[in-house]
This record gives structure tokens, C-alpha cells and sequence, in this order.
């Protein structure tokens, strides 16, 4: 039995209101880091095209408070069973900047937009959002933490809205599928159990599918990694269109859509589809995707952001880039505590005991990190652990927390769902104006 992570005290901050927001010349929010698709760039060389975080504005630090989705998903009543320790976690982003809520848990796997590097580099501040879901530490001032605290964090930049090819044609940035696929197999190389990717190719139904990514895909699943892709997010472009239940998609996402990929799509504090995310077939479970809160992307950042400034105010974190990341912790919880598991038995855990599903916006459901890491399963045999009866006797969920003032998400119907970022799957809440054609 392991001891919580969370002290009695901290409780008394955890029904504060958080107040927060980052100050940054970049635009983060709603924004999925689209890939291109496969090309002669598709590992460099690149130039920098606009400056990174750590060369803006200084952001403002968080007082109290934690998420409503840590508040719902209640994952902290978990480490007691498990907290991710001696699970690698591979977040194959937009790099990772090292600061307090990882320690010496981050490492840098590789980084494929500037030979030499470790992916210890985030201009974007994409990446370092996924990770501080997955295992951010527990901030005892605030009270955030992330999936798996204690979970290894395996860095591996590959995309970057910072960095264009220098034969730049259109609007392209840093980031092919075939530099996916690549990252991919330094993430297996490096003993990654669990691989998240907040990254999409977004376009036509048919028309996405790379034969180095899926490959790539199919060789980690045959080495048993867990594979957490998000769903995608309608934007511009060939992904404006959004899918409708019962007929044959028009709009597709890859990786997402690959045999085993977990793909996750976004829902908000009651539960329903975010407008955002893209629907589809292959869209396995939900998460939070809405008004998030997590690890402060600047260098050496303390604590953490939930929104971020613009000359139109600030704006929230959302995307299912944000929500791929909750499920991808709940797999590192899964992989702790019942290590004789498959990543397809895994990933099967966190599918079957989702709630509140299904459809082609939500999967099977909304994660539910209880029961995927905590239910009897029979059918696995000797491979299954009885839950503790710390675990089989916890309250009711809690009813959503409000939002913070001013920052309410509208209500949207399942059916208005739109689709994951196209490369970039970032939320942060500071949307990016883009070029025109």
C-alpha cells in the first residue's frame, strides 16, 4: 500500500477558485498541432519562424485551486494504488520544458526539429501542457497535480507551429507523419510503455493515412505500448466538416484512426461532446477537453496556467490535445499497478469501464480512472488484481465544479462535436491568428 501523495491539509484549498492566466505572444488555445502530411521535410532542416515562450512576456502564477477535471476524475484517490512509478511515458510533442512540477522524472528522448538536441525545448508550450496532466507533480500550494506524479516523462520534440521548413510552401510548420512515425520509434527504442500524441493529420476521410506512421504504429502495439492519440479538432481547411452519426465519415484523423490507438475525443464539465471534436468511428473514449488547468509551460515555471492573455483577453485551455493526456496517465496507472497486463489488455481496462457512452463523439464514454485500474476482470486470469477496499468503497463522483467567472464554456449538443487539432492539439486559450492563403 502506497502512501497518498496528497496531504490532509491540502484539502481545505482544493474548493478555492483558481485564478490564472499567461501572458505570451504565441497562441496556444483550441489549436491542434496540425501534422503535414509525409514530404522531403519530413525531418528538416527548419528555421525559426517566430520566438519561443521563453523569450515573451513573464506569465502570472496560480493562488489556489484545482481543475474541475481533477475534481471529477478524482485520480488522486488512486495513488495509494498506484502513482505511474517505473512507467515511461513517452509525450511526443512540441518538446517539454524542464521545471518543478517534473524534477529529475523528465527525460529528454530526441528531438526532431534540431539535430543534436533532447526535446528539453518548448517554444510552443504545447507539449509541456500534455505532460503536466500525465505526471505533473502534486503542488502543495495549489493543490494540481497530474495523472501519475511519478510517472518518467520521456520528452521527444517533433512538431513545432515555431519552426516552417526552409522551403516553406503555404502555411506548413515543423511536423510531418513521417517524422511521427520516426518519433515513435525512438519512444519503443527508449522503453516507453505508454506513448501519448496530441498530434493530428487532419483531411479528408481516405486521404490521411501514412505508410510510415501506421507502421510505425503497428510495431509499438506489437511491443506492447500502449498507443493515446486525441481525436482531432474541426479547424480550417479539409477538417471544417464534422462527422455525422450513422453515415459514412467525411472527415478523418491520423493517428487516431489507426487499429489500437486509443483515440480520445473532448467533453466538458457536464459531460457533453465539446463542439471541437471531431467525431468519428474510431473515437474509443472522453475526456476533459475544456477549461483546463496545468503545468506552467515556461522554462522553470512555477505552478500552473489556465488560460492565456491576447490582445483579446485571455482565453481558456481546450482541445482534445488536453484530453488525450488524462487517458494516457490512467494507462501509466494501469501499467503500475497490474504490470503482467498486455497494452492491449490495458487499453481494453480503460474502454470497457468507461461511463456514459457511447457514440461516435465519446466512444465507449468518459474515462473513469477508478475503474479502469480497480474492476475484477476474469478474463484475465492471473493477471488481475483484486481492487483494495480503499478503492471499492469511495464516495460518488462530485458534481461539476463551476467555472471560473467569466470563462464558462457555452453548451454545445454531441452533434455540433468538432475534430481534433490538425498537428498541434493545443489548448492553451490564446488562439493563433493564421496567414491567409
Amino acid at each position: 500500500m502506497k502512501k497518498t501523495l496528497l496531504p490532509r491539509t491540502l484539502t481545505q484549498h482544493l474548493r478555492r477558485p483558481l485564478v490564472c492566466a499567461i501572458a505570451a505572444m504565441t497562441t496556444l488555445t483550441g489549436m491542434a498541432v496540425p501534422l503535414t502530411p509525409g514530404t522531403a521535410h519530413a525531418e528538416g532542416p527548419y528555421r525559426q519562424t517566430r520566438r519561443c515562450l521563453s523569450e515573451g512576456p513573464s506569465p502570472a502564477t496560480v493562488t489556489r485551486g484545482v481543475s474541475w477535471a481533477q475534481q471529477q476524475l478524482r485520480y488522486s484517490e488512486l495513488w495509494p494504488l498506484a502513482t505511474g512509478k517505473g512507467v515511461t511515458v513517452a509525450v511526443i510533442d512540441t518538446g517539454i520544458n524542464p521545471g518543478p512540477a517534473f524534477g529529475k522524472r523528465l527525460v529528454g528522448g530526441g528531438d526532431l526539429i534540431i539535430p543534436g538536441e533532447r526535446g528539453l525545448r518548448d517554444c510552443d508550450g504545447h507539449g509541456t501542457l500534455v505532460a503536466g496532466i500525465i505526471g505533473g507533480s502534486v503542488d502543495l500550494e495549489t493543490g494540481f497535480a497530474g495523472v501519475a506524479p511519478e510517472a518518467t516523462i520521456l520528452s521527444i520534440r517533433q512538431a513545432s507551429l515555431s519552426y516552417a521548413p526552409l522551403q516553406q510552401t503555404g502555411r506548413q510548420t515543423a511536423g510531418t507523419t513521417q517524422s511521427l512515425g520516426t518519433a515513435i520509434d525512438l519512444a519503443v527504442a527508449q522503453g516507453a510503455k505508454v506513448i501519448n500524441i496530441s498530434e493530428a493529420e487532419c483531411g479528408i476521410a481516405g486521404t490521411v493515412n501514412d505508410p510510415k506512421l501506421t507502421a510505425s504504429v503497428q510495431a509499438a502495439l506489437a511491443k506492447d505500448v500502449v498507443i493515446v492519440a486525441a481525436a482531432g479538432n474541426l479547424s480550417g481547411g479539409p477538417c471544417q466538416t464534422q462527422n455525422t452519426p450513422g453515415k459514412i465519415p467525411v472527415t478523418s484523423a491520423t493517428p487516431a484512426e489507426i487499429p489500437g490507438v486509443i483515440a480520445v475525443g473532448a467533453v466538458d464539465a457536464k459531460g457533453i461532446a465539446a463542439p471541437f471534436s471531431l467525431a468519428g468511428p474510431w473515437v474509443g473514449i472522453a475526456a476533459p477537453g475544456m477549461n483546463i488547468i496545468s503545468t506552467n509551460p515556461f522554462p522553470g515555471g512555477a505552478h500552473q496556467v489556465d488560460a492565456m492573455l491576447s490582445g483579446n483577453g485571455s482565453q481558456q485551455i481546450q482541445g482534445t490535445s488536453f484530453s488525450a493526456p488524462y487517458v494516457a496517465g490512467v494507462a501509466a496507472l494501469i501499467r503500475e499497478r497490474h504490470p503482467q497486463l498486455t497494452a492491449a489488455q490495458v487499453a481494453e481496462r480503460i474502454l470497457d469501464s468507461a461511463v456514459g457512452g457511447s457514440n461516435h463523439a465519446v466512444g465507449r464514454g468518459i474515462i473513469d480512472p477508478r475503474g479502469a485500474l480497480t474492476a475484477v476482470r476474469p478474463q484475465e486470469g492471473e493477471n488481475a488484481r483484486r481492487p483494495s477496499t480503499a478503492a471499492d468503497t469511495m464516495p460518488p463522483m462530485p458534481e461539476p465544479a463551476p467555472a471560473p467567472p467569466g470563462r464558462a464554456p457555452a453548451l454545445w449538443s454531441t452533434a455540433a462535436i468538432a475534430s481534433l487539432l490538425t498537428v498541434w492539439v493545443i489548448s492553451i486559450g490564446v488562439r493563433r491568428r493564421r496567414p491567409t492563403d
